[in-house]
């Protein structure tokens, strides 16, 4: 159920989803998530090609997009790549951003979630009954899903093909230049 669909020039621009999680996001499934991405070189160049289309549309430009963490993904289909980005609830990044992606072809997605923390240990009540582990507490946060072409993320990565140079300086080759190197 979409409660709220946002437009721009009558295009929808981003939506805001209520039953997209039905989960609350845990701290440990982010850190297994943070472990599959670094075990991986293959992840990690995937997440690598997202993050260069975000920074050449300027979307860091927008408040509070830089400070977002990977929750989930990134997972790749036959066309998309997604990722799920998460912030705290009042840091929430600037819905204007997501018009850059948009107009590139991706979907950008919003959603209101918890995140459950372990609490700091004060006293013998913050211990989960019969346990020696903290009491989790319930956070909100926002989440936001972003998938992506693999077409425009082909395209970005095209765009900066690195060129030989000669002492860091780039340099047009004719092929007997290229044959004295």
């Amino acid at each position: 159920m979409i409660s709220e669909i946002l437009c721009y020039n009558k295009k929808v621009v981003y939506s805001f989803n209520d039953n997209k999680y039905n989960t609350m996001i845990d701290t440990l499934d982010v850190i297994r998530n943070i472990k599959k991405i670094y075990a991986s070189d293959n992840v990690i160049n995937t997440l690598i090609g997202m993050e260069k289309v975000m920074d050449d549309v300027n979307l860091y430009a927008y408040q509070n997009w830089s400070i977002g963490e990977v929750v989930d993904g990134p997972h790749q289909t036959k066309y998309t790549t997604e990722a799920t980005f998460m912030w705290d609830a009042d840091k929430m990044p600037d819905p204007e951003g997501g018009t850059r992606l948009t107009n590139l072809g991706a979907t950008v997605e919003f959603k209101k979630d918890t995140k459950l923390t372990p609490r700091k240990i004060k006293s013998y009540d913050d211990y989960r009954p019969g346990t020696k582990k903290a009491k989790l507490d319930e956070q909100p946060v926002w989440l936001v899903k972003i998938s992506i072409p693999k077409t425009v993320i082909e395209d970005f990565n095209n765009e900066t093909k690195t060129t030989r140079t000669v002492s860091g300086l780039q340099v047009d080759q004719s092929p007997q230049d290229a044959v004295e190197l």
